[in-house]
């Protein structure tokens, strides 16, 4: 349903000034009254993108062509979803489809170039991944990085989300699919916290698990000693006051950013040593990733860092 073009101009307008969240409420304005007007779903779609929401994008896009199937630019604006969301072959199938019906734009061109180049990245990666998990499986000198999103030389990346530097995706509790002792480190930054409070001595001790004698953990988590004095210190802000919190909580903005315990120098170096680590000590960064141990956003360091030790 058209509500008219000065309402639509406003949201462009807004769109074309990076204005994301500013387009985003008048779009549900509109969708308030009119929810079936793919117009607005499909500007609320663009709001979603700018704003790096692409689930939330591709959700409004897929609405907007229920309405408007025959839309070219729907179709397009969803493969440039979909290209965001790393899924290349999906996009693919929808640009050959599109093109093959006459719609030979050169932004459908274009996109379907780049839905090639990002195939054949996945491609190559897949291949270099499966060896790096089969060489990790395999049991020769390698390090671990649980959490990490980051691809660096001699690391494999683990996490519980897929991304373009993981290579392989798995929960820090579950560490079956690698052989004992296979690892000379094994580095996890601010994910201890997000395991339940139960399952933390069986975690540890699966870390322990595929080191290698002499091999030594890392591990980063929020620092509560330092969260807890920040919290109840009267410089801060209300605002600054409910991002700590946010830091002891989690930011819950997904299904895995939930944080379920709390740790101290005191308490995790005692579970650490009570699965089977030795040699626990704090250090001031580890300098390895581009992550939160190293964060201090209120001029002190706001992680525990502690390194340990798999005796041979």
């Amino acid at each position: 349903m058209n509500q008219g073009g000065s309402h639509y101009e406003l949201v462009r307008v807004s769109l074309q000034a990076n204005r994301f969240a500013k387009a985003e409420a008048r779009c549900r304005s509109l969708l308030q009254s009119h929810p079936d007007d793919h117009q607005a779903l499909y500007y609320l779609g663009i709001a979603m993108l700018g704003q790096g929401r692409l689930t939330e994008a591709l959700e409004n896009l897929q609405h907007a062509l229920r309405f408007a199937p025959a839309n070219g630019d729907y179709w397009l604006k969803l493969t440039e979803v979909l290209l965001e969301l790393e899924r290349p072959a999906e996009a693919l199938d929808i640009l050959d489809d599109l093109i093959g019906k006459g719609l030979d734009w050169p932004s459908a061109l274009d996109l379907k170039t780049r839905a090639e180049q990002a195939l054949r990245q996945v491609s190559e990666r897949e291949i270099a991944r499966e060896q790096a998990i089969q060489d990790a499986r395999d049991g020769p000198a390698s390090n671990l990085c649980v959490g990490g999103t980051e691809a660096k030389p001699g690391w494999l990346i683990l996490n519980i989300q897929p991304g373009p530097d993981v290579d392989e995706i798995g929960d820090i509790r579950d560490l079956s699919m690698f052989a004992d002792q296979c690892f000379e480190e094994v580095y996890a930054s601010h994910v201890l916290e997000h395991v339940p409070q139960q399952f933390v001595i069986e975690t540890l001790q699966g870390l322990y698990r595929i080191l290698k004698p002499n091999g030594r953990v890392m591990i980063s988590v929020p620092d509560m000693d330092v969260l807890c004095r920040g919290f109840l210190s009267e410089r801060f802000s209300f605002a600054d006051r409910v991002e700590i919190m946010r830091m002891m909580f989690g930011g819950q903005v997904n299904e895995y950013d939930f944080h379920f315990v709390g740790f101290n120098y005191e308490i995790l170096s005692r579970l650490l040593t009570a699965a089977g680590f030795s040699r626990v000590r704090r250090v001031e960064r580890f300098g390895l990733f581009l992550d939160t141990s190293d964060c201090a956003p209120y001029g002190e360091p706001i992680s525990l860092n502690l390194i340990a030790f798999r005796e041979a």
